[in-house]
C-alpha cells in the first residue's frame, strides 16, 4: 500500500508517502518540497514515533531546547511534548516510524541508532519499495528498530557547541574536516570539543562521522548506487579499498556484497 499526501503548513511543505499502516504501525516517508530555513509551526505528535532524517540534518526545539538531529542521530516525538523543526534544503527525506500504541516514554528525545537499525531501515525500505511485505514481520522489525535505538538513561541537556558539531559533520559527512575544522564550526577549543564530545555521546568525532559515512551508504546502496568508487569518494575515502573494509566491519559485508543481497533477497534481515 502506497498513499501519497502533500501537506501544506506554513513553513514547511512536504510529500508523505505512506509505505504502510496498520493497527500498531505505520512507516511513512517524507520529502520536504522548498526550503525551510525558518521555524515550522509548533506540533504536537498524535502518536509515538521515530523520525530518522535521509539526508543531511533537522534541528529541533523541544522544551525550550534545540538540538539536531541527523541520519544516526534521529528523533523521538511523543504527544506528551509539542515541538517545532527547520529544515533547511528541498528535497531533503526522512522515514518516520509511526507507532499507533504507546511504549514506555525514554527520557531522551534524541536516541541514537545502532548499526544493526541502521541495516533494517534499509532493508525494509527496499522491501516495502516492492511490495508484498507481510505485516506481522514489518510490525515485528519496527518495534525492534524503536527498542534498540531508544535508551531510558538520563537525558543530557544539549550542549550549543556539540549541536554546532553535529549538524557540520551531518551536513556533509564526506567533507575531509579536521579538529579545528569542526572546532571552528562549533566555536569550542578542539580540546573542549572532543573531550566533551565523546562524554555527551559515547563516540569520538571520528567514530560518529564514520557512522554517518555508513548510513548514508547504506542508502545510496538501497536505491540501487552502482559506481562503488564514486561512492567512496564522495563518502571521503581516498579509495574503494579502505571504503569496502570500514564498510565490512560495520555491515559484516562488502558493499557490493549488500547491494547484490538488496537486489536478491531483501528479506534476509539480519539476526536480532
Amino acid at each position: 500500500m502506497v498513499a501519497t499526501i502533500v501537506a501544506a503548513r506554513p513553513t514547511m511543505p512536504y510529500d508523505r508517502r505512506i509505505r504502510f499502516d496498520g493497527p500498531l504501525v505505520a512507516w511513512h516517508e517524507l520529502r520536504l518540497l522548498a526550503d525551510a530555513a525558518r521555524w515550522s509551526d509548533e506540533y504536537r505528535a498524535e502518536t509515538a514515533r521515530l523520525m530518522v532524517p535521509g539526508d543531511g540534518w533537522v534541528e529541533c526545539e523541544r522544551g525550550g531546547r534545540r538540538f539536531a538531529c541527523d541520519r544516526i542521530s534521529p528523533l523521538w516525538l511523543t504527544p506528551a511534548a509539542p515541538y517545532r523543526l527547520r529544515q533547511p534544503l528541498a528535497g531533503q527525506r526522512s522515514t518516520v516510524l509511526v507507532l499507533h500504541r504507546p511504549l514506555p516514554a525514554p527520557t531522551e528525545a534524541r536516541p541514537l541508532l545502532v548499526p544493526r537499525a541502521q541495516l533494517a531501515l534499509a532493508r525494509w525500505s527496499v522491501r516495502l519499495r516492492r511490495g508484498g511485505v507481510e505485516a506481522l514481520a514489518l510490525e515485528e522489525a519496527v518495534m525492534a528498530i524503536v527498542d534498540e535505538s531508544l535508551g531510558h538513561g538520563p537525558a543530557r541537556p544539549p550542549h550549543r557547541g556539540l549541536e554546532r558539531a553535529r549538524a557540520f559533520l551531518a551536513a556533509d559527512p564526506g567533507r575531509d574536516a579536521t579538529l579545528s575544522d569542526i572546532a571552528a564550526a562549533a566555536a569550542c577549543s578542539p580540546f573542549h570539543l572532543a573531550r566533551a564530545f565523546r562524554h555527551a555521546t559515547g563516540l569520538s568525532l571520528h567514530g560518529y562521522r564514520t557512522r554517518l559515512r555508513m548510513a548514508l551508504a547504506l542508502r545510496r546502496l538501497g536505491e540501487g548506487e552502482d559506481r562503488l568508487p564514486l561512492l567512496a569518494a564522495e563518502l571521503g575515502y581516498a579509495s574503494h579499498s579502505h571504503f569496502s573494509a570500514t564498510f565490512r566491519r560495520w555491515f559484516g559485508t562488502t558493499p557490493a556484497g549488500l547491494r547484490q543481497q538488496l537486489r536478491t533477497n531483501p528479506t534476509a534481515l539480519p539476526a536480532r
